[in-house]
């Protein structure tokens, strides 16, 4: 099975901090002693930008660590040198650097970032889309969380399920859903929607089957 998304992360990570402990790459001159920052974008595909204080071994390792990217992150990899780039190969590094949403990706440990490049507040510039659907459809939305959306629509599907009704419940809240705890319980899927959609954003073969969600 190719390798999945979650997995593709903590390989880069791991790989990184390998080569940190070997001093195939080590931070000079930072008290933070900051190496990288994994920049995810909105297909979920990975590269590293390294900090300007971070010094390689010698000029061949960069080119050794990229092979060793692509091989631990498989399709979730940026294409080509986009893999790992030093900040004098990126167009706009500041604009990583200094990016608000850059987080840690350890919180005991500054050396590597993770910043998410998405795409945000576009939908509010587009024209509704207006189409009949074919079944009965209900969404719920608010511009805060905590509010009881999703037990609202537990409750609805519940009802309506006792009724003899087909019910599907898709839960969109990308950053906390929490529908599926309330319908399911503790016996959650290894896989939800979420991961097939991004799996198969980079590779198609490789996603794990609703079937086993």
């Amino acid at each position: 099975m190719s390798i999945l998304f979650d997995e593709a992360l903590k390989n880069a990570v791991a790989e990184l901090r390998q080569w940190v402990a070997d001093e195939k790459i080590r931070p000079e001159e930072d008290p933070e002693k900051r190496v990288a920052v994994i920049v995810l974008d909105v297909n979920g595909r990975m590269g590293v930008l390294f900090f300007s204080n971070t010094a390689f071994a010698d000029d061949q390792a960069i080119l050794e660590l990229r092979q060793a990217l692509r091989d631990r992150m498989g399709f979730h990899a940026l294409p080509g040198d986009a893999i790992a780039l030093l900040p004098k190969e990126h167009p706009a590094p500041d604009a990583i650097f200094n990016d608000t949403v850059m987080v840690r990706y350890d919180l005991s440990d500054s050396q590597f970032w993770r910043l998410d490049r998405l795409q945000t507040n576009q939908d509010w510039l587009r024209a509704p889309t207006r189409t009949a659907s074919q079944i009965p459809l209900a969404v719920g939305f608010s511009i805060k969380g905590g509010v009881g959306r999703s037990t609202a629509f537990a409750m609805l599907a519940l009802a309506l399920a006792r009724k003899g009704q087909r019910v599907i419940v898709v839960d969109l809240d990308l950053e906390a859903p929490g529908i599926g705890s309330l319908l399911l319980g503790e016996t959650l899927p290894a896989y939800g929607l979420v991961d097939w959609l991004a799996e198969t954003l980079v590779d198609e073969q490789g996603a794990p089957p609703l079937s086993i969600c």
